[in-house]
Parts: structure tokens; C-alpha cells; sequence
């Protein structure tokens, strides 16, 4: 260990086990707006990313000071619904820079029989999450890119993609606020499920290479355009970007599929999943109008996001048992 909070290049990280089960994988996908029954009996690997951040956590590190800035993803093989994983994980490198120190932490999750299942790494530098409000750069973010799919963030949504974690600036809007956000954050692994399902469509690749980057975060209210590189959208290699309502360039993944062939092939015709639509009984749902979707929020879901801390800690919206990452 560095300094205080810091670990140092070459710290070996807590070794532990880890399994995505069917109730977990369909937490993860509903929260994303993706079919839960999309992959059958395969588990959607990006979920481990969030095991990456838990490791992290493990070794006391304040994942609530760590900025998201790069993920990669490498499937080996699939990987099973309730198939256990152990997870090892090292620090590679810690590099000091104007704004902070970056991390950059290597993993694997290993099988029962010691063979590499998947292998990540995760990039974070150490900062005020407010330090990326920006809108990712300059120019159209959508530019040679075609729409593949909109998905509609929630509170809901994103407190439930990111309870394992516990970390405040997801769920916490005081706590977004004290570093100058409007609302709390989505999790940029997010863009990782959408890129595994922008590639699945003929089902799920035997293995395949993703990495994603995140240029500027998203909020848990927003709408999100899941854009595809027009020369890459019919191939098995495809450049996605996530474009906030607000025009935020939020990621940009790359994910290569290997030619294997397909764990699992998709379902055909209309899928189970679709987002429900709104009823009285059903107050927070939403019916997505095609020209302008992400405006078409009901005025309830405004005024909830807005609710006051002491409200939402009730309900829904409770921080996870184990509780959140504290500030000092």
C-alpha cells in the first residue's frame, strides 16, 4: 500500500469468488432495459466488471473517489449461468498526473479447473467524480454512427445496476450534488451490457475482445442513445457510443467476436422483455414516443428525481445492507 487509500504497483488484490446466478444477471439486464432472457443460460460477462470495482473495494480503496475512465473485457470461453469464479487481481500500474493518480488494475476469473474464463482491465483515476461533467469533446458525437437501440435511465434503473457497489454518487443525490452534479450518475458498465447486446443479435459469441473508454458521465435520469459505427454495423467487430439526451458523448466501446461460433443463439420473433407502459398502477413506467422518447418522461418521474435524501432512503432507494463507501 502507498499512500493512504493508494495501492502500489504490483499489490496483489484479495482473491475471491464470484458468481453471476440467474436472479443476479436479470437484476443487471431489466436495469439496462435488455431482454433478461436474451442469453439463456449464459451469463452476460459484463456484469463482472462490477466484481473488478468490488475487489477494489476489498482492498479499502474508496471506490466513491475512482473515476471510471477505461474498461476491457476479454471472454475466453462462455461462461455459465451459477458457474463460480474465482477472482485474482493485481495492480499493474499507478501513474501520477495533474489531475490525480491514474490506476490501472489487471484480473482474471478462473474456473474450477484453474483455466482463464475472462480476463479485465479496469482504468480509474483517483478524483472528484464532479471532474468529468463535461460533454466528452467537441463535435457531433453521433456522426457516422447510426441508432441501434434508446434506452430510458430511471432512479430505479441505476440503483439497482449498481447496489453491489455502494457507492453514494449513484444513488445519493445530496452526495452528487456536494461535487457539483446535477443528479447522481449512471454506471458506465452499462455501456458495456449494451455493447454485448449490440453484438448478439445472431446470439451470444464464444469469446470475444471488448473495451470501452468514457469520456464523460451520464445521470441516472438521462436517455441514452446506443449508437453503432455505420462501418462496422454489420460486422462481427463494432464501434459503439452512448450519447446522453443532454448531447454527452458518455463511451465509446469497441467489441470484437471471435469466430467460434455461438454460445446461445438469440431469440427469434418478439422477445419477452418490453418496456412497460405506463398505468396508474405502473406509475414510474414509460411510453416512449419515437421522435422525442427521452422527453416523453412523465411528470411524476420528475418530481421523484427530485426527492429529498431523508424520503428516498426509504423504499426502493435504501443504500445496500452492507452499507455505502462513507466520506470522511
Amino acid at each position: 500500500m502507498g499512500k493512504e487509500g493508494r495501492l502500489s504497483p504490483g499489490t496483489e488484490l484479495p482473491a475471491w469468488e464470484t458468481v453471476i446466478s440467474a436472479a443476479r444477471q436479470r437484476r443487471y439486464l431489466l436495469s439496462a432495459e435488455v431482454d433478461p432472457t436474451r442469453y439463456g443460460k449464459i451469463a452476460d460477462v459484463s456484469i463482472l466488471g462490477t466484481d473488478c470495482f468490488l475487489s477494489l473495494r476489498k482492498a479499502r480503496i474508496r471506490i466513491d473517489r475512482q473515476v471510471h475512465l477505461e474498461q476491457t473485457l476479454h471472454q475466453h470461453g462462455p461462461v455459465r449461468i451459477d458457474e463460480k469464479l474465482e477472482i485474482k487481481g493485481n495492480v499493474e500500474a499507478v501513474d501520477e498526473t495533474p489531475v490525480g493518480a491514474k490506476t490501472t488494475a489487471e484480473f482474471e476469473f478462473l474456473r474450477d479447473d484453474g483455466s482463464v474464463a475472462v480476463s479485465a482491465t479496469t482504468v480509474t483515476l483517483e478524483s472528484d467524480p464532479g471532474k468529468r461533467s463535461g460533454v466528452g469533446g467537441g463535435g457531433d458525437p453521433r456522426s457516422g454512427f447510426d441508432l441501434l437501440s434508446q434506452k430510458l435511465l430511471m432512479p430505479t434503473k441505476v440503483q439497482a445496476y449498481t447496489e453491489e457497489l455502494g457507492n453514494r454518487i449513484h444513488f445519493d443525490p445530496a452526495y452528487a450534488v456536494r461535487y457539483g452534479l446535477r443528479a447522481p450518475l449512471a454506471s458506465g458498465l452499462m455501456a458495456l451490457t449494451w455493447a454485448i447486446e449490440a453484438i448478439s443479435d445472431s446470439g451470444v459469441p464464444h469469446s470475444f475482445e471488448l473495451s470501452a473508454r468514457f469520456p464523460a458521465p451520464f445521470y441516472w435520469d438521462d436517455g441514452v442513445d446506443v449508437m453503432v459505427d455505420k462501418a462496422t454495423g454489420n460486422k462481427s467487430s463494432k464501434r459503439i457510443r452512448c450519447v446522453a439526451s443532454t448531447g454527452a458523448f458518455a463511451c465509446e466501446a469497441t467489441i470484437q467476436a471471435a469466430p467460434e461460433g455461438l454460445s446461445h443463439p438469440a431469440a427469434s420473433g418478439t422477445p419477452e422483455f418490453a418496456s412497460p407502459t405506463l398505468s396508474p398502477s405502473n406509475p414510474l413506467a414509460i411510453v416512449l414516443d419515437p421522435a422525442n422518447w427521452w422527453r416523453s418522461r412523465p411528470k411524476r418521474f420528475t418530481a421523484l428525481a427530485q426527492t429529498p435524501l431523508t424520503t428516498m432512503q426509504s423504499g426502493l432507494f435504501s443504500p445496500p445492507k452492507d452499507g455505502p463507501s462513507r466520506t470522511p
